[in-house]
């Protein structure tokens, strides 16, 4: 086991290796260094890798907590033990991931339990040559929260507590990102005093932290700024799905076989066991990814006449979304052509019973319609005695009908699109043509023509009608540009984003509110404006100024909380207002932000 000590005090160097040298099992200890200079242990470090560090607090120039970060940064398995006189760091060596925390003067007695733990937690943590971290350890988020080792087999974690489990998924769904420790204490731990909730954080992280280590998983949680960060070298199960299906070639009967190997790896939805309600969102933008799939796979049967393999992904996906009409309608139009006619009549009374009984979803008028047809169709033809040609036309024609009623919502969708894209169109053109006026007008006339406004007193500006453009609204993080159009009126949301009146204007004094819906397709108008965080930028263009904001609060709110629209009296705000949950919505999600430039 190779041991290094770091301390600027030579004294305290030469007793802590003495001291160390007694402790029972040091005939394995290897003496690579014992330095002065935090410096110079940070250059060893980058040519050899300790096993254990022995690190003192105060030093001059670098701390040991900035340099534990520099080491973890270069060897993440490396246990650190914080040595120090100032019984005060002791709760933040443990926020950074310590192994443990000595007082000075060191006890023989005290230091033999440091040594334990060290003999027993380094054989756990299996010594990993940089950049090759294990690429078979997958860590499992499908259904529960578990991971497979690099020979497939299936583990769960041996968790003691309830919330240390639900803090780690949280972490691993914001992987990556620093989380607030108040962020996290107010969502685990809401009804606690904040010294309690604090404690128990700190109970859980260790917990954490001590199971990745004993489950050999490549990850290390970091604490900075009063905030943690998961960082993970393992893939996640949901990774790897989303990763094929992205990738994978269009459905065929030549790459069928592959498309089921990629909606065999969908075991279940996200944390679907744990009942998170933080984790909703996450599953529903998920299931709709593999409702699409699904569909097309299902497509593709029936064009082979594998109806059978049809019906069983459409009972699936009915099963995973009760709550959508696409599983009971193309299930519906497929018994439909193959004569199943009491199925059909099963399937519409199940579907109404469920989303008008359970979920008060009413039906679609274009499913009620194309019922109502097929019923009728059916009665007649079926009283007739069943005329031989109309048999083999009716399957034909339910089919038209019934692809005419399912493209109807992607239809419409489209037109809808085009109608942004048309209006944003139309912002630019009219821009582009006040550029080219002010480039082709000469210098000494523009200065002319201000000087005349300027002794001119001018009528008002003409104020905006409803549905016209009177901004364009850009988010980077979400891949949005859409234009906003002036009274959140029905059609204007129907077409596009819409302020609301009577609150504020772009770069004013007051709050800017701007209302839109939240389509199933993603990225569509505000679907994915639950992904924006603290910190992130949004941008008003109104064509003669850009005007920039950053997100300062994000929260859900009842619909009659009406307040979330009114203005501080202080500052330049906006309001960006949509449904929530995306399906059955019952709230309102709220980004708020306040102005930059």
């Amino acid at each position: 086991m190779r041991v290094w000590l770091i301390d600027d005090e030579m004294l305290a160097l030469s007793k802590l290796k003495k001291m160390l040298l007694q402790c029972e099992g040091s005939a394995e200890l290897e003496w690579i260094g014992e330095y002065q200079n935090p410096y110079d242990a940070l250059a060893a470090a980058r040519l050899e890798a300790p096993d254990v560090v022995f690190l003192d607090i105060q030093m001059p120039e670098l701390t040991g907590f900035e340099l534990a970060e520099k080491l973890w940064e270069l060897h993440p398995q490396l246990h650190i033990v914080f040595v120090t006189a100032y019984h005060e760091y002791a709760i933040k060596a443990f926020e950074v991931n310590a192994l443990d925390y000595l007082l000075k003067p060191v006890l023989s007695s005290r230091l033999a339990v440091t040594w334990d733990r060290i003999v027993r937690a380094t054989p756990l943590k299996p010594r990993l040559v940089s950049g090759t971290a294990d690429e078979h350890t997958t860590l499992c988020c499908l259904q529960s929260l578990h991971y497979r080792d690099k020979h497939g087999q299936t583990n769960y974690f041996p968790w003691k507590t309830l919330k240390a489990p639900e803090l780690f998924a949280y972490l691993i769904y914001y992987r990556e990102k620093m989380v607030s420790k108040q962020a996290l204490m107010d969502l685990l731990w809401p009804d606690q005093e904040p010294k309690k909730a604090a404690t128990q954080l700190h109970t859980a992280i260790y917990q954490i932290r001590s199971m990745i280590r004993a489950c050999g998983l490549d990850g290390q949680i970091h604490y900075h700024d009063d905030g943690y960060r998961l960082e993970l070298q393992v893939k996640l199960d949901v990774e790897k799905w989303e990763d094929r299906l992205r990738n994978a070639p269009g459905i065929s009967p030549d790459t069928l076989p592959l498309h089921q190997s990629i909606m065999d790896m969908y075991t279940g939805d996200f944390l679907a066991d744990h009942r998170y309600v933080w984790a909703e969102p996450e599953q529903e933008r998920i299931r709709l990814l593999w409702l699409e799939h699904a569909k097309s796979m299902a497509a593709c049967h029936i064009m082979l006449d594998q109806y059978s393999e049809s019906v069983r992904i459409y009972q699936q996906a009915i099963e995973k979304l009760p709550y959508l009409e696409d599983g009971y309608v193309e299930l519906m139009q497929l018994y439909a052509s193959m004569h199943h006619h009491s199925e059909v009549r099963k399937l519409f009374q199940q579907m109404r019973a469920v989303l008008l009984g359970e979920y008060e979803i009413p039906l679609s008028e274009h499913i009620v319609r194309w019922y109502r047809e097929w019923r009728s169709h059916w009665k007649s033809w079926n009283w007739k005695g069943g005329d031989v040609m109309i048999k083999r036309v009716l399957p034909i024609i339910l089919l038209i009908v019934g692809m005419i009623m399912l493209f109807y919502p992607k239809l419409t969708e489209m037109y809808e699109q085009g109608q942004q894209q048309k209006l944003t169109l139309e912002w630019q053109d009219s821009l582009a043509r006040i550029s080219v006026v002010d480039d082709l007008m000469p210098t000494d006339v523009t200065e002319q023509v201000e000087d005349v406004v300027a002794e001119v007193e001018l009528p008002e500006q003409r104020p905006l009608q409803s549905g016209e453009i009177e901004a364009m609204l850009i988010i980077p993080q979400i891949n949005l540009e859409l234009p906003v159009l002036h009274g959140a009126t029905n059609n204007n949301l129907k077409t596009s984003l819409a302020s609301i009146e009577h609150t504020g204007r772009p770069g004013e004094m007051g709050n800017y509110a701007i209302a839109g819906h939240r389509n199933r397709t993603f990225g569509r108008n505000f679907n994915r404006l639950d992904e924006l965080s603290v910190g992130d930028s949004i941008e008003v263009n109104t064509g003669s100024d850009i005007f920039q904001y950053e997100v300062t609060d994000k929260q859900i709110v009842k619909p009659e909380e009406v307040w979330v629209l009114e203005s501080d009296g202080e500052n330049k705000e906006i309001t960006l207002v949509t449904c929530h949950p995306m399906v059955n919505p019952t709230h309102r999600l709220i980004i708020k932000g306040r102005i930059l430039s």
